[in-house]
């Protein structure tokens, strides 16, 4: 028993340690971007810094089975910003359905559906700006899983993105 315990913590150590160096490296582009750019180094992608910000809530209706599930998206990178609302409603925590908006650029519909932590769903987005002369619309399908998060006895949540389901 103290063997497997002792390979346990060796395997936790392990990706600790990869999470670690993964999180240095994020730090040091984050705070050294300025002087990477000046001493010339080019990996020969631009990347940006981006702020994002998102707030959603899940309020039920009172006497029904349905609960209306509100989001908004705010993502900068201090040169251009894009805000983007959706609008949802999930019946029996079981089907989802709902329309959104990105500033200038798209509506959307949103149809899913939840069982045992999977979710299944699809997406149109009809373009409003000026691509919407090429393009109709483009479709989309996503699969995913809610991972349950215990991080003490009394927290029986989920975490789920604001942005798919």
């Amino acid at each position: 028993q103290q063997e497997d315990d002792l390979r346990a913590l060796a395997k936790i150590m392990d990706f600790l340690r990869a999470v670690s160096i993964i999180l240095v490296a994020m730090n040091v582009y984050w705070f050294c971007y300025e002087a990477i750019r000046l001493w010339g180094v080019d990996i020969g992608v631009q990347l940006r810094r981006t702020l994002y910000f998102m707030a959603g809530s899940n309020i039920p209706i009172k006497n029904t089975l349905f609960e209306v599930m509100p989001s908004v998206l705010f993502k900068s990178d201090f040169t251009f910003t894009r805000v983007e609302a959706t609008a949802r409603m999930r019946w029996k925590k079981l089907l989802t359905f709902g329309v959104g908006y990105r500033h200038d650029d798209a509506v959307y519909a949103v149809l899913g559906a939840e069982y045992k932590g999977f979710f299944l769903g699809y997406s149109y987005d009809y373009p409003i700006s000026a691509i919407s002369k090429a393009s109709h619309g483009s479709h989309e399908l996503f699969l995913g899983y809610s991972v349950k998060l215990n991080l003490s006895g009394k927290n029986n949540n989920k975490h789920k993105s604001i942005r798919i389901m």
